[in-house]
Formats: structure tokens, C-alpha cells, sequence
């Protein structure tokens, strides 16, 4: 009897596989994976985009890395890796689909290292209940933002303070009230909007891609209650380390962030504390800034979501407003 058959009678807790594409850095794949797992992930699907394999035999059963070589890339798309980190995320979600469909997982999520899943009740019943007979659905997200004190702590998910997206008034009194507003919120958390999703394996779409899946003779639902966690404030390091990589790149420009792509290639350009000034001022919120956030509705002490506490996120000290 195959997994996804025994869940469905009851013996077997529903398996969710996560799956993403990411660099060998241990520290952030074990909070990433312990972090996810208490969310109710199972398996995990990791894809080692620079070949380079991780000891996680501590962390426990379910986790598969791939090391994404160049026999690796021949295989799948015919040819050496594509330059673009997007396209390598496609091919590689095309490939989790192949392998949790011969494993016999039933669901997964698709999200990269800094993001955690988020739902108040447990998460294989809150799926399956939202997801319904539809074949995927959209966890929308919060972004994450630090307080004064968690700026140079350096674990990955310290922040204290995440931001939603609100259309309209909302969203431009939101971004008046942001440091340097225009560019972080092009491109910062109004930029993931969209979110990620979770989906049936078995679902015939057309195209996996990274935000959503696209065409076939499916539905796609909005999640009410399971959120998705984008800590792009990571820590100073790790946000530096990003953005060195970026820099030596011209093609990872894209026109609805080439303002806030800019503004940080200055300041690595004019030094050490030009790119930690620039840093602070975008993922830290003073306290009247999220004052004036949870006003509008668009700012709130992690901690305070249903779910959270449990996830041990968000655990950096933060003011009460």
C-alpha cells in the first residue's frame, strides 16, 4: 500500500513535501528545515543549486538533497544549467513533481530557504479542507521586518514584526510610512504579492512555476488562513552575501525591481556601512513606524498570529505598541 493510500485510511500522517532550490549553507537548512517541520512538513526536496551536499543525517527522516551538477542539468533540461535562478526553479520543480509522484506524496509546497509556512490549525487537514477539490492553493504572504534590537542578531526567522499587503489608500499610506517606501515596496513585500502555493501532486497543469502553476483543467483557490513567511530581512550577512552574488550578474535585473537593484549596488559600491545603513533603513521598523503600520492594518507582532509561537519564529524582542 502505497503512502498516500495509507494516509487516506487513517494509518499514515499526510505527507507534504517542501520543495526548493537553494546554496549549501548548513545553518540556514537546518533552521529552514526545523522551522518547516514544526509547521507540519514532512519531506523535504533540496535542491543543492551549487552541487554540494550537506551532512543532515541529525535532522531526521524525509530530506533528499540533489545536487544540481552538470550531469544533473544534461539530464533535465538537455544542456548546461540556465542562467537565470527562474529557470532553474522551474526545471527543478518540474523534476520534485516526477519524484514525489513515484514516492507517493500526495501534496507539496513550493518556497525557498527563508520562508516558512504558517497555518493556526494543523496543516495537513487545513490543505485538504481549503484545497477541496481544487488542485492548488495560494498561501499569501507576510513579509517579515526587524525591530531596532533584532537588526544584527544572525539567525534566519528573528524578526519580530511581519507587514501584509493592502491595495489601494492602505497600500500607499503603507508606503509613505516605510523608509525609502517607493523602492521597498516595489520590489520588497508588495513585490511578493502573489505568494507561493501548495498543490496536489497529481494535478495536471501545464507549467509549474514559481509563484503559481499555470493552464490545464484546474482550480486554484486563495488560502483564508495559511500564510506564507518571507524573511528576506535574514540577517545583514546572509542579505550581503546575496546581493555580492547579484552584483557580479547583469542579467538578474528585472524592470519592476531595477530601483531597488540599484539602490543597493550603490551602497556595496561605497562600502561597508553605506550597505548596512541601507539595510537597516529597509527591514527595520522603529516603533513609531509599526505604530503607525498596525494602524493601518498592515503591520503586526508576529508572535501575536495564531500559530507562530509554535513555530518558534519571531522570538527577537519587540516593543509593544
Amino acid at each position: 500500500m502505497s503512502d498516500a493510500t495509507a494516509a487516506d485510511n487513517g494509518t499514515l500522517p499526510l505527507r507534504i513535501c517542501a520543495i526548493s532550490t537553494l546554496k549549501s549553507n548548513r545553518a540556514c537548512i537546518v533552521e529552514y528545515i526545523q522551522a518547516n517541520r514544526r509547521a507540519g512538513i514532512t519531506d523535504f526536496l533540496l535542491f543543492m543549486d551549487d552541487a554540494t551536499a550537506q551532512s543532515l543525517d541529525d535532522l531526521g527522516p524525509g530530506i533528499e538533497q540533489v545536487l544540481c551538477d552538470d550531469a544533473y542539468w544534461q539530464r533535465v533540461v538537455g544542456g548546461p544549467a540556465p542562467d537565470q535562478l527562474t529557470e532553474r526553479q522551474r526545471a527543478n520543480l518540474r523534476e520534485a513533481v516526477a519524484r514525489c509522484r513515484a514516492r507517493g506524496i500526495p501534496l507539496a509546497v513550493h518556497i525557498d530557504i527563508d520562508e516558512v509556512v504558517l497555518s493556526a490549525d494543523p496543516l495537513a487537514e487545513t490543505l485538504v479542507a481549503e484545497m477541496g477539490d481544487a488542485d492548488a492553493l495560494i498561501m499569501p504572504c507576510l513579509e517579515a521586518r526587524h525591530s531596532l534590537q533584532t537588526t544584527d542578531l544572525d539567525t534566519m526567522f528573528a524578526a519580530p514584526y511581519v507587514l501584509s499587503h493592502r491595495p489601494g489608500l492602505y497600500g500607499f499610506l503603507t508606503m509613505l510610512c516605510l523608509r525609502d517606501g517607493l523602492a521597498v515596496t516595489r520590489s520588497g513585500f508588495f513585490g511578493h504579492t502573489l505568494g507561493k502555493y501548495a498543490f496536489k501532486v497529481a494535478s495536471p497543469f501545464e507549467r509549474w512555476d514559481i509563484h503559481y502553476p499555470r493552464g490545464g483543467p484546474t482550480e486554484i483557490r486563495r488560502s483564508r488562513s495559511i500564510n506564507l513567511l518571507h524573511f528576506d530581512s535574514v540577517n545583514y550577512d546572509l542579505w550581503r552575501a546575496k546581493w555580492n552574488i547579484r552584483s557580479g550578474i547583469d542579467k538578474f535585473m528585472v524592470k519592476k525591481r531595477k530601483r531597488q537593484q540599484r539602490r543597493v549596488l550603490r551602497a556595496l559600491r561605497a562600502g561597508e556601512q553605506a550597505a548596512r545603513n541601507l539595510y537597516r533603513r529597509w527591514y527595520t521598523l522603529s516603533p513609531w513606524r509599526f505604530r503607525a503600520l498596525a494602524r493601518l492594518g498592515t503591520a503586526r507582532e508576529l508572535k501575536s498570529i495564531a500559530g507562530a509561537e509554535r513555530l518558534g519564529l519571531g522570538t527577537g524582542p519587540a516593543p509593544s505598541p
